[in-house]
């Protein structure tokens, strides 16, 4: 996007290079890396760097606001809300698409987005209050500068960082005012994670070593861990930098106990209950030049008859100790059935890989059953409801009516299109709206 960076890191990138730069990644880390590098980091203008700015920043009075945090205690399952939880999140992911601003799609579209940097704008997709890869982004942008040449003048860090700004920015929130040996970065058998890359580097820097969440031990309301370098020593943990998905705990069916169900002496660095209220569930609420309108499903009125609809349809797992499926040509193949009809809705389901296949199947039954529109919300809750019943996993349904989107998250939260949780309409009611939006 600034066309002299693109040119100059084009002309002189080469295999050779970059398999070096993983080589020495890797090196640096200790462990191998499971995932691609990307080849080339993103060149942002100073304007288009500001309005990222600006735009992330958007979301934050919403997100803070007395009605908003009363309004995601419903986001929360009862089963995983965790006791303790501070006044807001401590991470905050803010995730964009860079899109013209011209808002035409198609060919035109992508056009517009490989001309100048000027005509791009950034348009909010998701947002999570949950850390991220700290520890590895911090490598990474490393690795390019010793493999590449980066201009000396370019910087990854936003708010004026420096490398070592950057790593005190990390110590102070994470580590704070504890002991290293007192903090935990707390995950699912980390050494079997895609990230282990990240939690390895995290050591390095911070001296917060990763413990599994199933060898935590817990004594009334202390906790700790067994330092295998000690000779099993229990040391006592003070902070709890947490990196637990909770999909992957329902997924797998683990339970750690009173954890994350009983009142501990610990301090949550990121606690669990803010990866539910700062998610998906919050896109209805944003509003904002950088936001695209979003609304729960019941709270919109029956679409007029006829109305363009959007489809795509996926299917993945989601853990991160297990590679991503795609079938492309299987979705393709539900894509042509459903886009020849004047409805089209968007499903991703996650699941286990064993259950990826009867999902497959039950997708290409409902691009059948679109035949008769009239069966679409039944046979839509059908589908989702007995894949969701046969897998125990999560579920999200998008449905755009001509240029609304509406965002639907459901699966952990019931079996029925109970998908506003502030809604307290019976299962008849829920299909009942859906079919509304048959078209």
């Amino acid at each position: 996007m600034v066309p002299e960076l693109r040119r100059a890191w084009n002309a002189a990138f080469s295999e050779e290079r970059y398999r070096a730069m993983v080589s020495w990644l890797e090196a640096e880390a200790g462990v191998p890396i499971p995932f691609r590098i990307s080849e080339t980091p993103l060149f942002l203008s100073r304007e288009l760097t500001a309005e990222l700015e600006r735009a992330a920043l958007e979301v934050l009075p919403t997100l803070t606001a007395p009605e908003y945090l009363a309004a995601a205690r419903r986001a929360v399952p009862p089963r995983w809300e965790v006791p303790g939880e501070d006044e807001h999140t401590v991470f905050l992911q803010v995730d964009f698409a860079l899109a013209s601003r011209a808002g035409s799609g198609g060919a035109a579209g992508g056009a517009a987005l490989a001309a100048a940097d000027g005509d791009l704008t950034p348009r909010l997709i998701e947002l999570q209050g949950f850390p991220s890869l700290y520890g590895f982004q911090w490598l990474l942008a490393r690795a390019y500068r010793e493999h590449f040449d980066v201009p000396a003048g370019l910087t990854p860090y936003f708010g004026g960082l420096d490398d070592a700004g950057y790593i005190e920015a990390l110590r102070r929130t994470i580590v704070g005012s504890a002991d290293p040996e007192n903090v935990v970065l707390l995950e699912i058998e980390p050494e079997k994670q895609k990230t282990r890359v990240d939690f390895e580097v995290t050591e390095r820097l911070l001296g917060v070593r990763a413990v599994s969440a199933a060898e935590v031990i817990v004594r009334g309301d202390r906790v700790y861990y067994r330092d295998a370098s000690r000779g099993g020593r229990e040391v006592p943990i003070e902070r709890i930098y947490n990196r637990v998905i909770f999909d992957e705990v329902e997924r797998r069916g683990l339970d750690f106990g009173p954890l994350f169900r009983e009142p501990l002496a610990v301090e949550w660095v990121g606690h669990p209950n803010w990866f539910w209220k700062i998610s998906k569930f919050s896109l209805p609420f944003l509003r904002g030049p950088h936001c695209t309108e979003c609304h729960f499903l019941t709270s919109l009125p029956p679409p007029s008859r006829g109305c363009a609809m959007l489809v795509k349809i996926s299917a993945w797992t989601t853990s991160t100790s297990q590679p991503h499926f795609w079938h492309h040509a299987r979705v393709e193949c539900c894509l042509r059935m459903i886009t020849s009809r004047s409805v089209s809705i968007v499903i991703s389901v996650r699941l286990r890989g064993v259950m990826f296949f009867r999902l497959l199947f039950s997708l290409l039954r409902f691009g059948f059953a679109l035949e008769a529109r009239s069966r679409l919300g039944r046979s839509l809750d059908h589908h989702l409801r007995g894949c969701q019943e046969r897998s125990n996993q999560t579920g999200s349904i998008l449905v755009v009516p001509e240029n609304r989107a509406v965002i639907i998250d459901g699966g952990q939260y019931g079996l029925n299109l109970a998908w506003d949780r502030d809604s307290r309409e019976d299962a008849s009611a829920q299909r009942k709206s859906l079919r509304a939006l048959k078209g």
